[in-house]
């Protein structure tokens, strides 16, 4: 079975290479699997003895990846870890002459773009080189040693041209002088020396090919022509190269210039490829209440109507993640989901397919469903209004600023109201009116309004605005901010209408009519203190319901932290003036057509809420009683290459749609996605997945444009503590030498 072979190293007859993300040896025709289940493995490297392995070792956290090094014998054996520095980028780069393992890490650097090279021997005593920012060192004979900076094997930034791109540098006293060696338009990356030249990988001419330059850096030759796939990953023992290039191993001898690839075949196990079943509240992604009685929701890309305490959870849409869904909506009647390539689906609560729809209006960010119309927003800060019947699609809105994500119907069906980006740092609140295609501001484009919702007997519209300034003095910087920025408000829709802060009256029927004319002036605030308010829902009877966050830290929370903010969810009686808290610990709150209930998402589980009955909230058991529902009733069957082509798909979709140049810089992106594709049947694993992603990417020759993968689904680490000091041992005691301090960008 051919598999997608990465990070090929030789000695002598011997390859060795990853794939299935194990390390595996290849000899005589025969290939031995040395390492199971033991995470990600990338960039072995035989010992100068060739008796030895080294490689680094990929595990994942909720807070991001850790790297670490390991050894094992050539012919097989327990692997021994020789480092402990836990940090995301430590890779093993080679061995020096004495045996020890050379590894470049940030290790004890002030920021993780700082990599620095280290020397480990095989009982784990480090060395650092103190060379400086570095990424690759290779010994040859007469002192000669070639160090690289920058030389990272970059599928993604391909074509790189600027001040970061690889630079390699020689030494001809033993490593006790360097002087810049070669320096091209382009990537350099994986140096080697076999007889008395340096070889390399470089891109300067468009596709990663092998080259090689003489001790003084002058007659380059290129040794590969390779015009559609990149060379990747080159090592050597001294007297032929290996790389791979397409998920295949070539065999370069550079004594005879013979080129050739290498027919491997495996006996994999495709382990990573079985279909299996995932926690749906772990990959919960949308939800909805279609009533007290049915929820609505997405869990890892696929839709399912779910009874809210006991009958069948019905699965609507495609089965195995081969479509994934991006958005979900529920008017109580009928549920609607858009694809990830823009289609939308419109089905019964019991999961009968109504219509399918392309309206061709691209990728769908937001969704609204009532009666006989869809409300869409797209990619492109468009807002699209979809006939269910007719299939007909009129633009409602288009926003130059941003994304119109908060989009909500009127109880009646006929005004849409949302949220615009109206500036680079303003979001003002309009209505739509569906029946004269007409926008009405309800708020002026000056402050950052969000979140809006109908009350649901039509009276009000509620939102949320930052427009609370009511400055805090910092006592650290000295300075005021506004840590507490928001406030609800209310709009009365109808003009007779009196405020209901100064006179509530029940209503006997919904409200079917809406005056928009003059409607900025029956703006007011909630009679509340300002704070950090998140999203705003509204009830039967004159109720709103808030979720409001306390001010706190942003270290829990930055960058790619898998920690949801949570807060409290506030019932506000416009009838009695008062406010209770009805819940803590909440993510994120939604409420039924008809507001009689709340849904909300708790760390691991969701609460479904009468409004007028408290939950027993120091129960933990599924029920009624606490509201909590048990979702291990929802089953969230996964094909790992089914979802694999469709995130491949989106991947290369995504670049399409959202590329900052509308020619793609001149790429033909369909070709691209027909060069690439077809690699797919040889992948094993979610790694060698985000591997053709990134080469596929890399076409485009954009920097920063990365896959951020939130799970390899490998073992978890045991996490690492640093001390924020080095220490000396003076011969009586151990001595503070220096504090640490580290950076967090």
């Amino acid at each position: 079975m051919r598999g997608y072979y990465l990070f090929p190293d030789i000695y002598g007859d011997e390859i060795i290479f990853v794939t299935e993300d194990d390390l595996w040896k290849y000899a005589k025709g025969i290939g031995q699997r040395l390492t199971s289940d033991f995470g990600v493995v990338l960039k072995p490297k035989f010992s100068p003895d060739g008796k030895w392995i080294a490689f680094t070792r990929l595990q994942q956290t909720d807070q991001g990846t850790t790297a670490d090094v390991y050894v094992v014998p050539s012919e097989g054996g327990e692997p021994k870890r020789i480092t402990y520095f836990g940090t995301p980028f430590t890779r093993v780069v080679g061995w020096t002459p004495d045996g020890r393992v050379l590894v470049y890490s940030d290790f004890k650097t002030p920021f993780p773009q700082w990599r620095e090279l280290y020397a480990i021997s095989l009982d784990g005593i480090y060395e650092r080189l103190n060379l400086g920012p570095a990424t690759a060192l290779v010994y040859g004979d007469g002192g000669i040693v070639v160090l690289g900076r920058n030389t990272y094997d970059l599928p993604y930034w391909k074509r790189y041209k600027g001040g970061a791109r690889g630079v390699l540098w020689i030494s001809r006293d033993g490593g006790r002088t360097f002087e810049k060696f070669l320096d091209l338009p382009g990537n350099i990356t994986s140096p080697m020396i076999v007889g008395g030249r340096v070889y390399f990988l470089s891109d300067h001419e468009g596709v990663g090919n092998l080259y090689s330059v003489d001790f003084s850096g002058r007659d380059m030759r290129r040794h590969t022509n390779f015009k559609d796939y990149y060379a990747r990953n080159a090592n050597s023992d001294g007297k032929r190269i290996v790389f791979q290039a397409a998920g295949e191993i070539w065999l370069y001898d550079p004594a005879t210039e013979r080129l050739e690839k290498l027919e491997i075949d495996l006996p994999l196990s495709r382990k990573a490829k079985m279909a299996k079943f995932v926690d749906p509240v772990k990959y919960l992604e949308y939800f909805a209440l279609a009533s007290g009685e049915r929820i609505v929701l997405v869990s890892r890309g696929q839709a399912f109507v779910m009874p809210s305490w006991e009958g069948a959870v019905i699965q609507i849409g495609h089965r195995g993640g081969g479509v994934r869904y991006k958005h979900i909506s529920t008017d109580g009647e009928k549920v609607a989901v858009a694809t990830y390539d823009g289609a939308v689906e419109v089905y019964t609560l019991e999961g009968v397919l109504v219509k399918r729809i392309e309206p061709g209006i691209g990728l769908i960010e937001a969704l609204a469903l009532k009666q006989s119309k869809i409300a869409a927003a797209n990619h492109r800060g468009e807002l699209w209004v979809i006939d269910i019947d007719t299939g007909n699609v009129q633009m409602a809105d288009k926003s130059e600023y941003g994304l119109i994500t908060e989009i909500v119907w009127h109880p009646a069906g006929r005004w849409l109201a949302y949220a615009k980006p109206s500036g680079i740092y303003t979001q003002n609140i309009r209505i739509y009116d569906a029946a004269t295609g007409k926008i009405y501001d309800v708020t002026s484009p000056t402050a950052y309004d969000y979140s809006p919702a109908f009350d649901p007997e039509g009276r009000y519209l509620y939102f949320l605005s930052r427009r609370a300034l009511n400055p805090a003095l910092d006592p650290v910087q000295f300075s005021y901010i506004f840590a507490k920025h928001s406030k609800p408000y209310l709009a009365v829709l109808r003009r007779g209408d009196t405020s209901p802060f100064i006179q509530y009256k029940k209503a006997d029927v919904k409200a079917e009519e809406v005056d928009l004319e003059g409607i900025e002036t029956r703006v007011e605030p909630f009679p509340v203190e300002e704070g950090l308010y998140a999203s705003v829902v509204g009830l039967k009877g004159g109720k709103v319901a808030w979720l409001k966050y306390d001010v706190e830290g942003a270290l829990r929370y930055y960058l790619w932290s898998a920690q949801e903010r949570r807060g409290a969810v506030e019932i506000y009686d416009l009838e009695t003036k008062t406010r209770d808290q009805l819940v803590a610990g909440v993510s994120s709150l939604r409420a039924s057509p008809d507001g009689k209930y709340l849904l909300v998402k708790e760390e691991n589980r969701l609460r479904l809420i009468d409004v007028e009955k408290k939950p027993d909230l120091q129960s933990r058991d599924p029920g009624r009683k606490s509201g909590i529902l048990n979702m291990g009733r929802v089953k969230v069957y996964v094909e790992p290459e089914k979802e694999w082509r469709q995130m491949f798909r989106e991947a290369w979709l995504l670049m399409r749609e959202n590329y900052w140049r509308g020619d793609l810089n001149g790429v033909d992106w369909d070709a691209v996605y027909k060069k690439y594709e077809p690699l797919l049947s040889r992948i094993g694993t979610r790694y060698e997945l985000s591997d053709l992603i990134n080469e596929m990417q890399g076409e485009l020759g954009t920097s920063h444009a990365y896959e951020i993968v939130p799970d390899f689904e490998v073992d978890k680490p045991y996490l690492i503590g640093g001390l924020g000091a080095e220490f000396k041992w003076d011969g009586k005691c151990w001595r503070i030498a220096k504090f640490r301090r580290r950076s967090l960008v």
